[in-house]
């Protein structure tokens, strides 16, 4: 546009102004004239029509009036007033005319109102209607109407028309013209704005040749591979130079590529990246996908590749992408994945082996709370249960009498073809003092005593505490495939080395327990009889005492002496003594009862505790051991020591004492009495009787 054209101002709404003002004028005109006239004579057409209709209505009054002469004139007027009254009560009637055939108006048959010779009604509207009588007829009658509303309204209506076309003429004038105007300076401002854009644009093809000569630099200086390409025909259509830096690739090469999209990916992310462009073609969207490409030198790049779908010209489309070089981040977030991989496996064994150590903890808890070995196996089975619920096991004691193991406990599903007992030089485990472990598959030296299950796996740990053998752990794992703990271990070692902690605290357990047990009997045994002690007797007293009065059943109490002791000592020394001592208890041990006690109270002498037997039972069987001891006979260094004789003296709960010291003291006075009366007998002690003083010998 040249600089005339540009500084041209419009003025259109004055040129609009000038031809609008006679045609709104013209149309004001118009308006205000042609409302009123039809107006007016639509109106008037429906009054002549309403006259027409009184007229009818006239005619008909008058037929109905009986005709009492030939000629109407001759009818009284007073009854046509009548007849007429209710035609002309709405004062829109002016005048009623009534005609002979003959066309001369009967005066006595009309009605005229006070405004019917008033100048507005001069052509006011009419109607006429023929009476009829006796076939033919004889009269016409004429009604006209007042025109006054009729005028009056028009006149109304001219004065509202004229307003409201000069009101339209106005509107009609005014409004094109401001919006005209308006136009004409948006118009101008369109001029102005285009005045600008042309002085911009030139500003903005320079801008632009700097703005794309800076984005060939920027593209050129990114490590990143910008391009593009063609879905169509599955070719790059531009590539930048990064990629043959990057990937070794020549840029002619992509080019040439028959299917960009699978040229140069790794095998293994062919499929998926494939897919992802699909995806996006289907969806019409931008995708962002990583994959590896494989370089000219073999190696593997990862790439982060971000395109999109650009439709061009309307029709084509295209595809947009950058490729970013991300090899780097992966191979950190590999390494970090790896760390963070160890350090979980790190904490998981921690965390593993800190319930281990205190479950163990809490299994030697358990251990200190024991009364009994069978309390200790309990717990043994338990914890082993807890600590591997898939697998199964066996705990062995050592017999030391017969050098064999004995199994004492098992828990979970245990072989068939595991030996009850065996002998202990058919462990592996304890001919070499540490744990052997077996897979059951030939493969390693297998225990003779156990048989070759397949798919078992069996671990025998030997029990030994402060150097002496207690016993065998074994236990039986089944697994088709060496397994792995959630730390990556394995767990076939991992349970080694916790089964082997357990024992530890098992072995020591049983130790102890043995030792408790030995150091009890000890204070309740006597040494060379291995009888009950005296100690013992004061406990058991009471509390077969205690039963006995609870249960209301009798208690028998023996006090036994060995007759002339003292001279067997003296005669054949201490030994062949504590030989007839050992030989007479062991007598005693098979001849009385399970649940009586046989007690060395002291030096030669023994009391028995019979309980539930009543009076002359016990002296019966006292009588029965008196002459069991006659016929025994003793050997010491090949010589005998003759014949052995006892004395018993015999006491019964309740007759003879309700408390422990009276009980003894009766029995006691009794055996008194029978050494006194020349011994080998058996006397029963006397109501009231008391110790009295004990012949010596």
């Amino acid at each position: 546009m040249s600089a005339v054209e540009t500084n041209t101002h419009l003025d259109l709404g004055n040129s609009l102004a000038k031809h609008l003002l006679p045609l709104s004028v013209v149309i004001g005109c118009l308006i205000g004239l042609l409302f009123p006239v039809v107006f007016c004579v639509l109106d008037y057409h429906g009054l002549t029509l309403e006259a027409g209709f009184y007229s009818q209505l006239a005619a008909h009054e008058l037929e109905q009036m009986p005709v009492e002469a030939p000629d109407p004139s001759q009818k009284h007027s007073y009854r046509i007033f009548q007849e007429y009254s209710h035609l002309t009560l709405n004062n829109k009637i002016s005048s009623i005319k009534v005609y002979d055939d003959r066309g001369a108006e009967l005066d006595n048959y009309g009605y005229t109102s006070s405004e019917a010779v008033a100048v507005w009604n001069r052509w006011a509207p009419y109607g006429a209607s023929r009476v009829s009588g006796n076939k033919h007829d004889f009269a016409r009658v004429e009604v006209r109407l007042s025109q006054r509303s009729l005028l009056i309204k028009t006149a109304l209506t001219a004065l509202a028309a004229g307003c409201f076309g000069w009101l339209l003429a106005f509107c009609a004038y005014r409004y094109p013209i401001r919006i005209v105007r308006q136009m004409d300076q948006e118009v101008q401002l369109l001029i102005d704005d285009l005045k600008d854009a042309t002085d911009e644009s030139g500003r903005l093809r320079t801008s632009a040749q700097a703005s794309e000569k800076r984005f060939r630099d920027l593209v050129a200086g990114l490590d990143a591979i910008v391009w593009e390409a063609d879905p169509d025909q599955r070719r790059y259509c531009f590539v930048s130079h990064q990629a043959e830096r990057l990937l070794g690739v020549a840029v002619e090469e992509w080019h040439r590529g028959e299917d960009f999209f699978i040229t140069q990916v790794h095998p293994d992310d062919r499929q998926r990246v494939t897919a992802a462009y699909r995806a996006m073609l289907e969806r019409d969207d931008s995708c962002q996908i990583e994959y590896r490409r494989c370089s000219a030198d073999g190696s593997v790049v990862w790439l982060r590749d971000t395109f999109r779908l650009v439709q061009q010209d309307g029709t084509s489309k295209h595809l947009w992408g950058v490729m970013v070089d991300v090899t780097q981040r992966i191979r950190g977030e590999e390494a970090l994945l790896e760390a963070n991989q160890e350090l979980s496996s790190t904490v998981g064994k921690l965390r593993r082996s800190n319930r281990e150590v205190s479950a163990l903890y809490e299994m030697g808890g358990l251990f200190q709370l024991c009364r009994s070995l069978d309390e200790v196996y309990q717990i043994v089975v338990s914890t082993s249960e807890k600590f591997f619920p898939n697998d199964s096991g066996s705990l062995f004691i050592l017999n030391q009498a017969d050098n064999v193991l004995e199994k004492i406990v098992e828990w979970g599903e245990t072989p068939l073809e595991q030996c009850m007992t065996f002998q202990t030089e058919s462990c592996l485990a304890l001919l070499s003092g540490r744990p052997h472990m077996s897979a059951g598959d030939g493969t390693e030296f297998h225990c003779p005593n156990m048989a070759r299950i397949s798919g078992c796996t069996y671990l025998c740990v030997p029990l030994i505490a402060q150097g002496q053998t207690l016993g065998l752990y074994r236990q039986y794992h089944f697994a088709v495939q060496p397994e792995t703990n959630d730390e990556g271990s394995s767990d076939i070692s991992h349970r080694q080395r916790l089964v082997v902690a357990m024992t530890e605290h098992i072995s020591l357990a049983i130790a102890n327990m043995k030792l408790r047990e030995t150091l009890h009997a000890q204070s309740i045994r006597d040494p060379l009889t291995s009888l009950f002690n005296r100690r013992y007797l004061d406990d058991a007293m009471l509390r077969e005492i205690a039963q006995a009065e609870r249960k209301e059943y009798p208690l028998g109490v023996m006090m036994i002496d060995i007759d002339h002791f003292k001279l067997f000592n003296d005669t054949y020394g201490h030994a062949a003594g504590d030989m007839l001592l050992v030989t007479f208890a062991n007598e005693m041990t098979g001849f009385f009862r399970e649940y009586d006690q046989v007690c060395r109270y002291g030096g030669e002498e023994f009391l028995c505790i019979i309980p539930d037997m009543e009076l002359e039972t016990v002296r019966q069987r006292a009588e029965t051991l008196r002459k069991l001891a006659s016929k025994l006979r003793v050997h010491h260094l090949g010589l005998s020591l003759g014949q052995v004789t006892i004395s018993v003296g015999i006491a019964m709960y309740p007759q003879h004492g309700s408390t422990r010291d009276e009980l003894v003291r009766a029995a006691d006075a009794a055996l008194y009495r029978a050494k006194h009366n020349g011994r080998n007998r058996v006397m029963v002690a006397e109501g009231g009787e008391f110790v009295k003083e004990r012949l010596a010998g």
